[in-house]
Protein backbone atom coordinates (compact mmCIF):
# COMPACT_ATOMS: atom_id res chain seq x y z
CA UNK A 1 0.00 0.00 0.00
CA UNK A 2 1.37 3.39 -0.97
CA UNK A 3 0.26 6.57 0.81
CA UNK A 4 1.56 10.01 -0.11
CA UNK A 5 0.67 13.25 1.69
CA UNK A 6 0.27 15.83 -1.09
CA UNK A 7 0.42 18.74 1.36
CA UNK A 8 3.52 17.56 3.19
CA UNK A 9 6.58 15.40 2.89
CA UNK A 10 5.14 12.20 4.42
CA UNK A 11 5.27 9.00 2.40
CA UNK A 12 4.32 5.51 3.57
CA UNK A 13 4.94 2.21 1.79
CA UNK A 14 3.59 -0.85 3.59
CA UNK A 15 3.15 -4.58 3.06
CA UNK A 16 0.96 -6.96 5.06
CA UNK A 17 0.85 -10.74 5.38
CA UNK A 18 -1.76 -12.41 7.53
CA UNK A 19 -3.41 -15.61 8.63
CA UNK A 20 -6.94 -16.03 9.93
CA UNK A 21 -8.47 -19.17 11.45
CA UNK A 22 -12.17 -19.65 12.21
CA UNK A 23 -13.08 -22.56 14.46
CA UNK A 24 -16.64 -23.44 15.41
CA UNK A 25 -17.04 -25.36 18.66
CA UNK A 26 -20.30 -27.32 18.59
CA UNK A 27 -22.82 -26.00 21.15
CA UNK A 28 -20.10 -23.75 22.61
CA UNK A 29 -19.43 -20.87 20.20
CA UNK A 30 -16.97 -19.50 17.66
CA UNK A 31 -13.26 -18.86 17.98
CA UNK A 32 -11.44 -16.56 15.56
CA UNK A 33 -7.65 -16.18 15.67
CA UNK A 34 -6.00 -13.66 13.37
CA UNK A 35 -2.35 -12.70 13.02
CA UNK A 36 -0.90 -9.99 10.76
CA UNK A 37 2.67 -8.99 10.02
CA UNK A 38 3.27 -5.47 8.67
CA UNK A 39 6.42 -4.04 7.18
CA UNK A 40 6.30 -0.25 6.85
CA UNK A 41 8.73 2.21 5.30
CA UNK A 42 7.88 5.78 6.32
CA UNK A 43 9.43 9.10 5.35
CA UNK A 44 8.57 12.03 7.60
CA UNK A 45 8.04 12.90 11.26
CA UNK A 46 6.33 10.01 13.11
CA UNK A 47 4.90 11.97 16.06
CA UNK A 48 2.18 13.84 14.15
CA UNK A 49 -1.52 13.22 13.54
CA UNK A 50 -0.84 12.84 9.79
CA UNK A 51 1.75 10.11 10.48
CA UNK A 52 -0.65 8.35 12.88
CA UNK A 53 -3.28 8.14 10.12
CA UNK A 54 -0.82 7.13 7.41
CA UNK A 55 0.79 4.46 9.60
CA UNK A 56 -2.65 3.25 10.79
CA UNK A 57 -1.46 3.48 14.43
CA UNK A 58 1.59 1.29 13.76
CA UNK A 59 5.30 2.19 13.69
CA UNK A 60 7.82 2.24 10.83
CA UNK A 61 9.60 -1.08 10.45
CA UNK A 62 8.30 -4.49 11.54
CA UNK A 63 4.92 -4.78 13.29
CA UNK A 64 2.87 -7.74 14.50
CA UNK A 65 -0.84 -7.59 15.38
CA UNK A 66 -2.64 -10.59 16.96
CA UNK A 67 -6.42 -10.77 17.50
CA UNK A 68 -8.38 -13.49 19.31
CA UNK A 69 -12.18 -13.40 19.52
CA UNK A 70 -14.45 -15.90 21.24
CA UNK A 71 -18.22 -15.60 20.87
CA UNK A 72 -20.79 -17.77 22.63
CA UNK A 73 -24.46 -17.75 23.50
CA UNK A 74 -25.08 -18.03 27.23
CA UNK A 75 -28.86 -18.31 27.04
CA UNK A 76 -31.35 -17.88 24.21
CA UNK A 77 -31.18 -14.09 24.39
CA UNK A 78 -27.73 -13.44 25.93
CA UNK A 79 -24.48 -13.43 23.96
CA UNK A 80 -20.91 -13.12 25.32
CA UNK A 81 -17.93 -11.82 23.31
CA UNK A 82 -14.34 -12.00 24.59
CA UNK A 83 -11.74 -10.03 22.60
CA UNK A 84 -7.97 -9.78 22.81
CA UNK A 85 -5.56 -7.72 20.73
CA UNK A 86 -1.79 -7.71 21.03
CA UNK A 87 0.53 -5.36 19.13
CA UNK A 88 4.30 -5.35 18.86
CA UNK A 89 6.39 -2.86 16.90
CA UNK A 90 10.11 -2.55 16.29
CA UNK A 91 11.74 -1.38 19.50
CA UNK A 92 8.44 -1.30 21.45
CA UNK A 93 7.22 -3.91 23.94
CA UNK A 94 4.07 -5.91 23.19
CA UNK A 95 0.87 -4.06 24.10
CA UNK A 96 -2.15 -6.04 25.25
CA UNK A 97 -5.80 -5.00 25.11
CA UNK A 98 -8.78 -7.09 26.17
CA UNK A 99 -12.51 -6.52 26.29
CA UNK A 100 -15.68 -8.30 27.34
CA UNK A 101 -19.05 -7.61 25.77
CA UNK A 102 -22.44 -8.97 26.76
CA UNK A 103 -25.42 -8.49 24.44
CA UNK A 104 -29.05 -9.01 25.35
CA UNK A 105 -31.56 -9.59 22.56
CA UNK A 106 -35.20 -8.58 23.14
Amino acid sequence: KLKNNRRGEELSISSRAGLEIHYRIAKRGNLIVKGDYYWIHFRGETNTSVAYEMLESLQPGNNVVVNVNYQTTLWKNLQLNLNYEGRASAGVKMRHLGSVEIRAFF
